[in-house]
């Protein structure tokens, strides 16, 4: 079973573009990923630019995508008007934010919490 998330970045115009990604969503997989790979927003952005992903890694080119690697259409990043709405938008059970060099994290339509890695260590416990 595929633990769906969506990976976005506030944009300085308060909309935020994001992309889908099916796999591996919980904090110790994409978060983690997230948080150890993806923190220069330029790094961040050149993701968007994949659209929506089967799977993160470690790398922009080792990335599994959907256009680029299976050709399939419409799988170009999504804007959202707000954070609001890019929170509530979506089924995906983590929506992974970027901001200022940061990465936060809401769980089930949760409040953004500041994703760290004692958070992450946190659900590894559970």
């Amino acid at each position: 079973m595929s633990t769906h998330s969506r990976i976005g970045i506030l944009n300085d115009d308060n909309t935020v573009t994001s992309i889908y990604c099916q796999h591996d969503g919980y904090l110790s997989g994409v978060g983690l990923t997230l948080t150890n790979c993806y923190t220069d927003e330029d790094d961040v952005i050149e993701l968007m630019g994949l659209g929506d992903i089967s799977a993160l890694d470690e790398d922009v080119e080792s990335c599994e995508a959907y256009g680029r690697d299976h050709g399939e259409e419409d799988t170009e990043a999504r804007v959202d008007d707000s954070l609001e709405e890019y929170q509530t938008q979506d089924e995906a059970s983590y929506a992974y934010l970027f901001q200022k060099g940061t990465w936060y994290v809401s769980v089930s339509n949760e409040d953004f919490v500041f994703l760290t890695s004692d958070l992450i260590a946190e659900t590894e416990e559970d």
